[in-house]
C-alpha cells in the first residue's frame, strides 16, 4: 500500500481499516510513504496488488516539479438523469463558485422529501418531511461509519475478496457510472438525448464483519 497525502483524508486510519482484511485474505501487506516507490519497477513487477491510498499532494520532481497544470475539462456540469426505475435526478457539480448553501442531495418522493448532507462525509444531519408532520425533522443516524470512513470501499472489496462475494463498487458499476459521466458532455456538445449502452445491478447495502445491523 502506498499510504500519504493530505492528512485531513486521514490516509493512515483508512489503510488501518482494511489491512487486517487483506492479511486475512493471505497478503503480505507492506506500507510505503512516497510516492517515488513506483519508480522501483523491479518491485512493482514482484507484487500481486497495489493500493494506492494518495489523496493530495505537490509536484516536486522533474520534469513537473513548479509546473501549473492547466485545466482541460469542463469546470461547471449541469444535466438530468432518467434512471430505468422511472426516477428523474438533476445533478449540478461546480467548481466555479465560492461557495454555496444549495442542498448537497435532496430526493422527492410521493410522501415526503429527504434531505442529506455533503455526501462527502458521513454524518447527519438527515432531514425528512412528510404530508404528515408538514416540518423538517432530523433522523436519528443508526448505522456504522458515521464517522470518517475513507477507503471504506477498499475494506469492502477486500472482504469480498476473503468471503469470494461481489464487492459494492464492482467494475461494472464503475462504468456505467463514467459513461453517465462522460454522457453529460457528449449531451452538451451535440445538443442531443444520450441513450447509455451500460447497465449494472444496484449493489446491496454496504456491511462488512463487526459493523453491526449494516446491511
Amino acid at each position: 500500500m502506498v499510504v500519504g497525502g493530505w492528512e485531513d483524508h486521514t490516509p493512515e486510519a483508512s489503510a488501518d481499516v482494511f489491512t487486517p482484511l487483506l492479511e486475512e485474505a493471505g497478503f503480505e501487506v507492506q506500507r510505503e510513504g512516497s510516492l517515488e516507490v513506483y519508480l522501483d519497477a523491479s518491485l512493482l513487477n514482484s507484487l500481486d496488488l497495489i493500493v494506492p491510498i494518495w489523496t493530495q499532494d505537490v509536484i516536486t520532481s522533474e520534469p513537473l516539479s513548479g509546473t501549473k497544470i492547466e485545466v482541460e475539462i469542463p469546470t461547471h456540469v449541469a444535466g438530468t438523469v432518467n434512471f430505468a426505475s422511472g426516477a428523474v435526478a438533476t445533478v449540478v457539480t461546480t467548481f466555479d463558485v465560492w461557495a454555496a448553501n444549495l442542498p448537497r442531495v435532496e430526493i422527492y418522493g410521493t410522501e415526503g422529501s429527504l434531505s442529506v448532507p455533503d455526501p462527502n462525509t458521513f454524518g447527519g444531519p438527515i432531514r425528512v418531511w412528510t404530508q404528515k408532520t408538514r416540518e423538517w425533522t432530523d433522523v436519528p443516524i443508526t448505522k456504522p461509519f458515521s464517522e470518517n470512513s475513507r477507503g471504506l470501499g477498499v475494506a469492502d472489496m477486500a472482504d469480498a475478496i476473503v468471503n469470494d462475494r461481489p464487492h459494492s463498487a464492482s467494475g461494472e458499476l464503475g462504468a456505467h457510472v463514467l459513461e453517465i459521466m462522460h454522457a453529460f458532455g457528449r449531451s452538451s456538445d451535440s445538443g442531443k438525448r444520450i441513450d447509455l449502452s451500460t447497465t449494472c445491478e444496484r449493489p446491496p447495502m454496504l456491511g462488512l464483519p463487526n459493523a453491526g445491523d449494516s446491511r
